[in-house]
């Protein structure tokens, strides 16, 4: 147990950086949807951290929050994008928020039962109205390749902090 929680905090330290990662234009479309997660740190250090913190929890809740995650945040980058001038203000303040909050869920291994995938979703918000600041065409198709990516992201790493979670435990 405590072998994980460091590799997690020393892995986390080592992506640490100012979140700065909205507010510049970008062309919108399938693949800078794809990519903008996993290039974006904020998007990469918060679903690591979504994922490990529903490694905690049942299966059953967790891929109820990752579907809620991707719904809210597909919604919110569209809804946003198509409301002519919407802006987030202090988005940048808001995405590191956020980041902070998940970052505090996984390591106090928060157990929050039927409001894990509401809290998980919203948190994530942020997130999908930052993208009104920057994505300029190709809203819809932009909107579902990050979303699948953050899909992607988080899965992967909830199995991978269930796997950590498995050898620590095993081997310990």
């Amino acid at each position: 147990m405590k072998i994980q929680k460091i590799v997690m905090t020393a892995a986390l330290l080592g992506l640490s950086a100012p979140a700065l990662a909205h507010g510049a234009s970008s062309t919108g479309g399938f693949w800078q949807g794809i990519l903008h997660p996993l290039t974006g740190l904020d998007h990469l250090v918060a679903v690591i951290c979504l994922g490990a913190w529903l490694s905690t929890l049942s299966r059953r809740v967790a891929l109820k929050s990752v579907l809620a995650v991707v719904a809210l945040f597909f919604t919110s980058i569209v809804l946003a994008g198509t409301i002519d001038g919407a802006q987030l203000k202090l988005v940048e303040v808001s995405v590191l928020a956020s980041v902070v909050v998940i970052g505090v869920l996984m390591f106090a291994r928060t157990q929050l039962g039927a409001l894990t995938p509401i809290v998980a979703a919203v948190l994530f918000v942020v997130h999908g109205l930052a993208h009104s600041t920057e994505v300029v065409g190709g809203l819809y198709s932009f909107a579902g390749g990050a979303s699948l990516s953050v899909a992607g992201l988080a899965l992967v790493s909830y199995f991978f902090a269930k796997s950590v979670a498995f050898f620590c435990t095993k081997w310990a």
